[in-house]
């Protein structure tokens, strides 16, 4: 299955939630954040419906998504993690044996204001961003042609600071960064109660074995972000779209002599992402994550 960031979603206790919410001061609740899924059955006869919460593996929220591979999961409070998993359903009712991978996800970025200032040919500065969900990791990208993204800060205040650079000609007009000028990206990771369950998440090289070899594996791609050559996919076993220490530590901590061999272990039975979710993901930030097939009592 593979996360992204519409439907409708209904409180599994409605009493509940409504007693907590007008005991709390007004919570933000504009956030959403789309989720896209693989198949794990025929589509004439499979359903999946998205779990949501607020702390990992309590969800207090589902989402009936039908036969679709995606929903929009709208009213998230803003500024905070939420958690996420999907199920598959077969024409008679059976469900999945287990949750999808659960993804820790803020909501999708939220552009408010910007604060730039006009760049001429080779110069850069600093441009700000204010507004709402961004995370300390958030990918941004350019959207421009002539502006390079060298670097990005996540202020005290909240606020997005990101260091740009014009490689417009000489003799060119100034650029002039707006919010149609970038493209954010929030991180979105694998919760840490996935890695318990599957710990053949750490055998990058499929060997079986949690090794040297996947420890190097990790560490060549280092760095490198979901849609740049040389990315490995298995290598960022948090999906959050970068290889990073988090996911070196990830193996590291399935080398030590504890550590039960992995040959025991059965694959996942869901269907790996398409080439063309592979596709997608490297597009739009999305990470692939396998949905379990339904089966049957």
């Amino acid at each position: 299955m593979r996360f992204t960031r519409s439907a409708a979603a209904a409180p599994l206790a409605v009493g509940i939630l409504s007693a907590a919410m007008t005991a709390m001061p007004s919570r933000a609740l504009a956030g959403e954040l789309t989720v896209a899924w693989n198949a794990a059955g025929p589509a004439a006869s499979t359903s999946y419906r998205v779990f949501v919460g607020e702390r990992p593996g309590v969800y207090d929220r589902v989402v009936d998504a039908g036969s679709s591979l995606r929903a929009t999961i709208t009213d998230l409070e803003d500024g905070r993690l939420h958690y996420f998993a999907v199920k598959a359903f077969d024409a008679a009712g059976h469900e999945s044996p287990g949750f999808s991978a659960e993804l820790a996800c803020m909501p999708r970025p939220r552009v408010d204001a910007v604060e730039a200032p006009r760049l001429a040919p080779g110069g850069a500065g600093w441009v700000t961003l204010r507004g709402a969900n961004f995370d300390s990791e958030v990918q941004v990208r350019a959207n421009e042609p002539n502006l390079r993204v060298r670097a990005s800060v996540l202020a005290p205040d909240g606020s997005l600071a990101i260091l740009v650079e014009s490689t417009a000609p000489a003799g060119s007009g100034a650029l002039a960064p707006s919010s149609a000028s970038f493209t954010l990206l929030s991180a979105c990771r694998r919760a840490d109660a996935w890695f318990g369950v599957h710990p053949q998440t750490a055998d990058v090289d499929g060997s079986g074995d949690v090794d040297e070899a996947d420890l190097r594996a990790v560490s060549a791609a280092l760095g490198l972000r979901r849609g740049e050559r040389g990315y490995l996919g298995a290598a960022d076993l948090d999906g959050d779209g970068v290889v990073d220490g988090r996911d070196l530590d990830r193996v590291v901590a399935r080398l030590r002599p504890s550590s039960p061999s992995l040959s025991s272990i059965p694959p996942s039975r869901g269907a790996p992402p398409s080439r063309e979710a592979v596709t997608e993901a490297a597009r739009t930030g999305i990470a692939p994550i396998t949905t379990p097939a339904p089966s049957g009592r």
